[in-house]
């Protein structure tokens, strides 16, 4: 890989990470009468859908080839917040040692990696001797790691806070434990998409749950969830009710008259819709006028002219 592309990349997966905590710190947590259902579902079924796509769990930690990725990982976390040199060459042996370590082991190892990864940061957050274990096990093949780990409960810590993820002593909170997770998945997962097929290192159910959370929990500006939203339909138009999701979008902006076209859109295709979904598109419109009467000047398409 050139220094061009090298810093080309570098630069990408800083913002990804970037992303991550800038799109959840501020956001707004006010109801309103449309809204989206809590991911609880979404995250239960990951837990189900993990060990069948990637096999039994593996003990990286204890096999020389899941420390070196694991630690390699540390070192390149500590290193994010300002890519240089020694950034792009941490990138290229955490990209060397996984692909080495899923010929020996299978793919599904980078999985448990990752897993292995965040429950030793998670320790790392609650204190407890959580980070001389890091240093521990990374002194033979990190040994430089102990003048940068901090780096990485920095700013985790910074996304916790953003997110109140964490308790009053700083450690993760149990009910928050998923949310956290599926955070730390999207980064490990975006960096190793570089020398894996997202397909083997990212279930379905994995990238619904991430879509879900970009566009109905965090921050991003309304028109790239918009964006997100038409292009994930184009890639998988079944399984989320797209027209709701963007009427909730343009009602918690007060856009009621685009909250109304996006429902109205939806009912003019009725050869897809059931009577139950028919229905509760109608009860999303008469919701929409509770807020403005005059929002939805658009006809029923399903009410005949007089």
């Amino acid at each position: 890989m050139n220094s061009s592309k090298r810093i080309m990349l570098g630069l990408g997966i800083v913002i990804v990470i970037v992303f991550v905590w800038l799109a959840i710190s501020g956001r707004d947590s006010s109801k309103s009468s449309l809204h989206f259902e809590p991911l609880d579902a979404q995250l239960a079924l990951l837990e189900r859908v993990y060990p069948v796509w990637f096999g039994p769990p593996v003990d990286v930690l204890e096999d020389e080839g899941g420390v070196r990725v694991v630690c390699d990982w540390f070192v390149l976390q500590s290193l994010a917040s300002s890519p240089g040199e020694g950034w792009t060459e941490a990138l290229e042996a955490f990209h060397a040692n996984s692909m080495d370590y899923a010929v020996s082991r299978g793919v599904g190892t980078n999985y448990w990696a990752g897993e292995a990864a965040f429950a030793l940061l998670e320790a790392m957050l609650k204190g407890d001797g959580g980070r001389q274990r890091v240093l521990d096990l990374c002194a033979a093949h990190a040994p430089a790691l102990s003048a940068k780990i901090d780096n990485n409960v920095a700013a985790f810590r910074a996304l916790g806070e953003a997110e109140a993820l964490l308790d009053a002593s700083g450690a993760l909170r149990a009910d928050k434990r998923s949310i956290a997770r599926l955070l730390h998945r999207h980064i490990w997962v975006e960096i190793s998409r570089g020398q894996f097929p997202i397909e083997r290192i990212q279930p379905p159910e994995e990238r619904m749950a991430m879509f879900r959370w970009q566009v109905e929990v965090s921050q991003m500006p309304l028109d790239r969830k918009l964006a997100q939203l038409r292009r994930f339909e184009a890639a998988a138009p079944h399984g989320y009710d797209y027209a709701y999701a963007a009427a909730v979008l343009w009602y918690n902006r007060g856009e009621y008259a685009h909250a109304c076209h996006a429902i109205n859109s939806a009912l003019n295709d009725v050869s897809v819709l059931d009577e139950r979904t028919v229905q509760m598109y109608r009860n999303v419109i008469a919701k929409i006028k509770q807020a403005d009467a005059s929002a939805c000047v658009q006809r029923d398409p399903l009410v005949a002219e007089p």
